[in-house]
């Protein structure tokens, strides 16, 4: 049973004043994920929505600066500590600590650098691959079944502050978008004896629309029907939990993403994000792989209005304006050769 890309196309015809009033006709995709079954909405002429003019945030970074509880001179006496004799996870000037205000039991915040602000193009792999090393200590600290890394990059992702900083979650159970892929995972295993990422993985290299590029372990896609805008996939060749990654695995992922984020600003001029993991167990190997997504969010403005409304929150069918395969194409790396 080949892997199915389902989408039915809606039109529909106005008369636009962009336009002197003029009949304008606009195409609405309504495209199905091929594991979940959940549907998004794509219009591309919602990039022409009205939005307030572009600003320099250096003077709001700036200002973002004072008393910053990330930075070294206030962190020590700024956060939180854990309970017991580590009272926080110091490694190679990263530093993990409990979340102030926790969504879990084992919620921790891990600063990723000593500087206030960093753009998208500054996350060296350097930056990421200590990242990763430092929440592996963490998660070897909690023992959850199910940890998680997430990355609000920027207020307008939800960030509340500025300075580069993960969250770490270690769960006895899945989050439930993680225990929805899992459970849709282990359904197409059943039908067809076969790892779904992995026939995706073939399928999008075969069809080569939404194919970003790999490296050794791992493969970059434009998902097919994404969650937000420029929502790419990252999956996870040969491991299925975050629990398993060694050094390689972490050094070879710090690489492609690096290489991504710079081309998100630099291709795109997106200058905010979320990024976050989902992983399974090891159990979860014969049909389960590891994966992160990356969506991006509203440029950062002075007078921000979420995109996020009635349709996602409400309704919960996403609404998009880019398209996987234009994102694709912008971001195309094809073999990315390791430089850590």
């Amino acid at each position: 049973m080949k892997i199915q890309f389902k989408k039915e196309v809606l039109t529909t015809r106005i008369k636009s004043p962009l336009k002197n009033f003029e009949v304008e006709e606009q195409k609405i995709e309504v495209r199905e994920d091929p594991l979940t079954g959940e549907k998004t909405r794509v219009n591309v002429n919602r990039t022409k929505r009205f939005h307030a003019a572009y600003f320099d945030i250096n003077d709001f970074i700036e200002s973002s600066k004072k008393d910053c509880p990330f930075c070294p001179e206030n962190l020590d006496k700024s956060v939180s500590k854990f309970l017991g004799k580590k009272e926080r996870i110091e490694k190679n000037g990263i530093t993990i600590f409990p979340n102030l205000y926790p969504y879990s039991s084992a919620h921790a915040i891990l600063v990723m650098t000593k500087e206030h602000y960093l753009p998208l193009n500054k996350f060296t792999p350097d930056i990421l691959f200590l990242s990763f090393q430092a929440a592996q200590e963490f998660f070897k600290e909690f023992k959850g079944k199910y940890p998680s890394i997430n990355f609000n990059y920027m207020p307008s992702a939800a960030a509340s502050i500025v300075h580069p900083h993960m969250q770490l979650l270690s769960e006895h159970k899945p989050l439930s978008y993680q225990e929805l892929l899992l459970k849709k995972s282990k359904q197409f295993y059943s039908r067809t004896k076969k790892n779904y990422w992995l026939e995706l993985i073939k399928e999008e290299k075969r069809l080569k629309e939404r194919f970003i590029g790999e490296t050794e372990h791992f493969v970059f896609l434009a998902k097919y029907a994404p969650r937000k805008n420029d929502n790419i996939l990252i999956i996870a060749k040969g491991i299925s939990s975050l629990l398993e990654m060694k050094e390689k695995h972490m050094k070879d992922l710090a690489n492609g993403l690096s290489f991504i984020f710079k081309s998100l600003q630099e291709k795109l001029n997106i200058n905010s994000l979320n990024l976050s993991s989902f992983s399974g167990t090891e159990e979860t190997k014969k049909f389960y792989r590891l994966n992160f997504e990356i969506v991006s969010r509203a440029r950062l403005r002075p007078y921000y209005t979420t995109d996020i409304g009635f349709m996602e929150y409400m309704q919960k069918e996403p609404v998009a304006e880019t398209l996987p395969e234009e994102t694709a194409k912008f971001l195309y790396f094809g073999k990315l050769k390791s430089v850590i």
